[in-house]
């Protein structure tokens, strides 16, 4: 078919569609590159969300934080810039992949008309993919949070810099029309995220990449803001260049002072992450000795003070018992207080999945044995004996560091401390703990 019949049948399509209702604009929505990036977007930042979660070691229990959430999924923008990019790339080549870039050039629409439909696509879908997996994971995090808002202005922040990062690949593929432009410019725009957050100084603050984000932070507002200015306003700037006339491409200084403005405010508004005194509040049972945790991890409180009930029993009566035991990361103890471990290193999503481990710790933080005595015989033995009973450990546990002959003598003595009436136990649990903190155990009498 020769050019001509080629531009007539294009033309009647057109007019076809426009009879239909079907516009330019939305004819690129609905085909093309833009709904598979949106998918890959959607899915990419979705499953890696998922493992995080999944992954209670994985170095940040996002479910059970809005900060938490929003700074992984700023950090996340490493997988859907690229992708952007790559797509943006790959629609922006397409006149001259197809070879139609004579043909469309001669027709009345400039390329600002013909180039706008498909930079809308090139730009919205992935910014859709983004705020699709954002919206998923912060509705799977309202199931655990106990503390706080969604940090809803981030997501759309990152949204807005995954689109810029769309419209720079369109305008590189409008400007290097290669196979290879998409896969070389996903590269470039992952090494330039990475490089740019791990950088010192200001400079580290353009890019939302950031591994220091703790459930005791805040996001200072302005944070956002600016950064949807330098994003919109790079894009912008790449856009104009890549589609407009030659006349009119000094217009793109426009936007580029836009992102002067975006920029400035984000390198030199100081860190964007605040301490929030309201998460490091302290929630607390009724129980003695009361339990505390900070507001950020309230929910897990009613599990943990059901968890610690049989150690209390077990020491109730026992003289010198705090009056507190406080989850205190870099917190000054009041007079009374025993510091317990952040929550994060036994619990995820606000349930605790470590509970021997809180248990422990919490026996261990109520000091009523001293540590660094030298122990004779008796007093190692009946050491043993009280750490195992207090902890309910069953014989396989009590011999994990001894012999048969020591299980059986310390399961004796724990025989023997069950068989003590209530007044008895507290009375000889209370000579035991009193000479525990003298380092004289070995003065005490079995049970």
């Amino acid at each position: 078919m020769s050019r001509a019949g080629v531009l007539e049948r294009t033309a009647g399509a057109e007019g076809t569609a426009a009879a239909r209702g079907a516009g330019p604009f939305r004819t690129e929505l609905r085909r093309g590159t833009g709904p598979l990036s949106a998918l890959l977007i959607f899915l990419s930042v979705t499953l890696a969300m998922a493992g995080k979660a999944t992954d209670s070691r994985a170095g940040t229990d996002w479910p059970s934080s809005w900060s938490q959430t929003a700074g992984l999924l700023g950090t996340l923008v490493l997988l859907s810039a690229p992708l952007a990019t790559a797509a943006g790339a790959w629609q922006g080549a397409r006149e001259h992949r197809t070879r139609l870039t004579e043909l469309l050039a001669s027709t009345p629409r400039g390329l600002l008309r013909r180039s706008l439909p498909a930079w809308v696509s090139a730009a919205l879908w992935p910014a859709l993919g983004y705020l699709a997996a954002a919206a998923v994971c912060h509705a799977y995090a309202l199931l655990y949070v106990s503390y706080g808002r969604p940090l809803l202005a981030s997501a759309v922040a990152h949204a807005t810099l995954t689109a810029a990062f769309g419209t720079l690949g369109f305008a590189l593929g409008r400007a290097v029309p290669r196979a290879f432009t998409a896969p070389v410019s996903a590269v470039a725009a992952y090494v330039l995220l990475g490089a740019t957050a791990y950088t010192d100084g200001p400079l580290a603050r353009l890019s939302p990449v950031d591994g220091r984000t703790s459930a005791g932070h805040t996001l200072a507002w302005w944070q956002p803001p600016a950064e949807m200015l330098l994003a919109a306003g790079v894009g912008g700037a790449a856009l104009v260049v890549a589609v407009a006339s030659l006349r009119h491409k000094p217009l793109a200084v426009v936007p580029l002072l836009l992102a002067v403005v975006g920029g400035g405010l984000l390198t030199q508004g100081g860190d964007p992450w605040r301490s929030d005194p309201g998460a490091t509040a302290l929630v607390c049972d009724r129980k003695a000795p009361r339990l505390c945790l900070t507001a950020v991890h309230g929910g897990l409180l009613d599990d943990a003070s059901r968890r610690l009930d049989p150690l209390r029993a077990k020491l109730s009566g026992v003289p010198g018992l705090p009056e507190r035991l406080v989850e205190a990361p870099g917190r000054r103890r009041a007079e009374g207080d025993r510091a317990l471990p952040p929550a994060d290193m036994y619990s995820a999503r606000n349930r605790i999945d470590d509970g021997e481990f809180f248990v422990r710790n919490a026996w261990s933080a109520m000091g009523l044995v001293r540590h660094g005595c030298r122990f004779g015989p008796r007093a190692r033995l009946l050491n043993s004996a009280v750490d195992a009973w207090v902890m309910e450990f069953d014989d396989r546990r009590i011999g994990f560091f001894a012999d048969e002959e020591e299980v059986r003598r310390t399961r004796a003595v724990i025989d023997r401390i069950d068989a003590l009436s209530p007044a008895g136990r507290e009375a000889w649990l209370t000579a035991y703990f009193t000479a525990a903190r003298e380092c004289a155990v070995d003065t005490v009498e079995l049970p």
